[in-house]
């Protein structure tokens, strides 16, 4: 089968960016009339950061991380306050990802641009129903050809339950299930949800961040609609309902490994 993966090397940085860090950054004072936490940074098991989170007036602008490949994540805005673009730099590649990001009347994203060193390879067009993302058209063109392809998004009490997608008319095959949720409020920034949609034909372990709650297990499929891993969430939770800690345990090709992390909100800095 065809996949939107295939045939785009340059990319595959991108499936291994999990949000870290390189060195603390001052925060903006907190939004209180929005009861707004932001997330400060992510500690590994030692107490070493590997998510770090800058921000200026409220807004996230950079994610640094180090976690396995030195990366930063970039946020533009308009003067409306919206995203309208993200660039990941990568330490290993001085080919920079960018996503351009476009808006209807209601302030939802319509349609995303992608370009990599420069030159444009992809578009999404979202389809909304109910204020929900159901589906994307996607147009990728590399090395002169054009694939088309289609994402279908299914909902379970407004978080993602199961993503399918094909390629050139080919049939349809799950590539993310969202298997449970908790009941707490979403604590990754609110700008992970539009950066989700930037990796839409890139990557499947994003379509979580596109719900409400927090997810708890998962998984995620590969280009053959096979499952690529399966991950579990534990997390500990303080009075406020953030997340205190967290044990991630995934299962990939047979093997399991656990790591442990913690976090810092500027709510209990």
């Amino acid at each position: 089968m065809k996949t939107l993966r295939l045939q785009t090397g340059l990319l595959l940085f991108l499936v291994l960016i999990s949000f870290s860090c390189k060195k603390k950054k001052a925060i903006s004072p907190l939004d209180k009339s929005k009861n707004i936490c932001p997330l400060l940074s992510i500690a590994d098991e030692t107490g070493k950061s590997i998510q770090d989170y800058e921000y200026i007036e409220s807004k996230l602008v950079r994610i640094y991380d180090r976690d396995s490949i030195p990366t930063t994540l970039i946020f533009r805005y308009n003067e409306k306050k919206q995203v309208n673009k993200m660039q990941v730099q990568s330490d290993n590649s001085s080919e920079n990802f960018d996503v351009l990001y476009f808006y209807d009347d209601q302030g939802n994203v319509a349609r995303t641009k992608a370009s990599i060193a420069g030159i444009e390879f992809m578009e999404n067009t979202f389809v909304i129903t109910d204020k929900k993302i159901t589906s994307v058209e996607t147009v990728i063109n590399l090395f002169g050809r054009s694939i088309g392809a289609k994402t279908r998004i299914e909902y379970n009490n407004n978080n993602v339950s199961k993503v399918y997608s094909s390629v050139d008319n080919d049939p349809e095959l799950l590539a993310f299930v969202g298997e449970s949720y908790d009941d707490k409020p979403q604590f990754s920034p609110p700008v992970y949800k539009i950066a989700a949609l930037g990796f839409v034909g890139v990557a499947n372990n994003f379509f979580s961040f596109m719900g409400d709650n927090n997810l708890v297990s998962g998984k995620i499929y590969d280009e053959k609609g096979k499952v690529d891993q399966k991950m579990d969430f534990a997390y500990i939770y303080d009075k406020k309902g953030l997340p205190m800690q967290c044990q991630t345990t995934v299962l990939r090709n047979g093997v399991s490994f656990t790591k442990s992390t913690s976090f810092q909100f500027a709510c209990n800095n």
